[in-house]
C-alpha cells in the first residue's frame, strides 16, 4: 500500500488533470484501472461511486464514508458526460503503482545490493533451499527490479489462477487415451475416482507440494484404504503421471510424487494368500 507521502510524489509526477483525478480515485477509493477507465461523470453521486460492469460483470457502489472522500467527488462531480480517463494514461499509472508496491514489499523481504564483482544481487524466495532464498544477479539494477517484480507477479498470478492436480486431470485423461489406450484411460480414471477425487491434494496449487506433504499424504491414503505394496503402486502411479504431465507442460520444474522413496513395508496390508 502507498503511503500518503509516496501517493504525493505521484501525483506531482503528472501534469494531467484527468490523470491526476484517475490517481485520486484510485487510491482513496480502492479504484481498479479497468473501472476507472470505464467511469463516466454521471456515475459520480454526491455520496459515493456507482462502479457498473466490473471484474466478473459484477456492479457496486462505494460509498464516501470519510470527509477527504467527499470532498473528492464534489471537486470532480461536473456537469459533463462521457468517460473521465482515457484509459492509456489510467493502465499506465496503475502499473507504475503496483510495480512500486512490489519493490517496496521485497525491500523488506532481502535488501538490493551492489556487490563487490559488479553485479546487483537480491534474494527471492524458494521454499526448495535449506534458508528459503535463493539468489539473484543482473548487471544493472534496473534488469534486476524487472527480474523481481516478474517474480511476483507470477505468483500472483498463480494465487489468482491455481495450477491445481484437479484443473489439470481433464486434459491429461485425454493425452493419456491417445499416449497409451482408452483401456489403459479408463484404469487410471477409476484409480483417480477412487482414490484423489473428493481428496484435499487435488485442490492445492502444484507449486505448492513438496515431498513431505504429497508422502504424508500417500500414507494416508495407504492407512485409509489399507493398500498393500502393489495396490500403492497403482494409486501413486497417477500422482506420478500427472505430475510428469505438469513437468512436460512447465508448470512445474520437478516431479515431486517420483521424489517419494522408503515408504516402510509395515505400512503396507499384505494380499490374503489363496487357499
Amino acid at each position: 500500500m502507498l503511503s500518503q507521502n509516496d501517493f504525493k510524489i505521484l501525483i506531482k509526477s503528472t501534469s494531467n488533470q484527468n490523470l491526476k483525478k484517475a490517481l485520486t480515485l484510485s487510491y482513496h477509493f480502492g479504484l481498479r484501472a479497468a473501472e476507472c477507465a470505464k467511469l463516466k461523470f454521471e456515475d459520480i453521486k454526491s455520496n459515493g461511486i456507482s462502479i457498473i460492469d466490473s471484474k466478473g460483470k459484477k456492479s457496486r457502489f462505494i460509498l464516501a464514508e470519510t470527509e477527504k472522500q467527499k470532498q473528492i467527488l464534489e471537486q470532480i462531480k461536473e456537469r459533463k458526460q462521457g468517460r473521465i480517463f482515457h484509459i492509456q494514461h489510467v493502465l499506465e499509472k496503475n502499473e507504475i503503482m503496483k510495480n512500486k508496491e512490489i519493490s517496496e514489499q521485497h525491500e523488506q523481504f532481502c535488501k538490493i545490493w551492489h556487490a563487490t564483482d559488479g553485479r546487483y544481487k537480491t534474494k527471492l524466495p524458494d521454499k526448495s533451499k535449506s534458508n528459503g532464498k535463493k539468489m539473484i544477479a543482473k548487471k544493472c539494477r534496473e534488469d534486476l527490479e524487472k527480474c523481481i517484480i516478474k517474480y511476483y507477479k507470477g505468483r500472483q498470478e498463480q494465487k489468482a489462477n491455481p495450477r491445481t492436480m484437479k484443473a489439470l486431470y481433464p486434459e491429461w485423461l485425454k493425452y493419456k487415451a491417445v499416449d497409451t489406450s482408452k483401456a489403459n484411460a479408463t484404469k487410471l480414471q477409476w484409480v483417480w475416482n477412487t482414490y484423489y477425487a473428493d481428496s484435499e491434494i487435488v485442490n492445492m496449487d502444484i507449486s505448492s507440494i513438496d515431498v513431505i506433504i504429497i508422502k504424508e499424504w500417500f500414507l494416508k491414503v495407504i492407512k485409509k484404504y489399507e493398500l498393500s505394496s502393489r495396490k500403492c503402486k497403482e494409486m501413486k502411479s497417477v500422482a506420478n503421471m500427472l505430475l510428469d504431465y505438469a513437468v512436460e507442460k512447465r508448470l512445474v520444474s520437478t516431479n515431486v510424487s517420483r521424489c517419494v522413496h522408503g515408504i516402510s513395508s509395515k505400512k503396507f496390508t499384505e494380499p490374503l494368500k489363496k487357499k
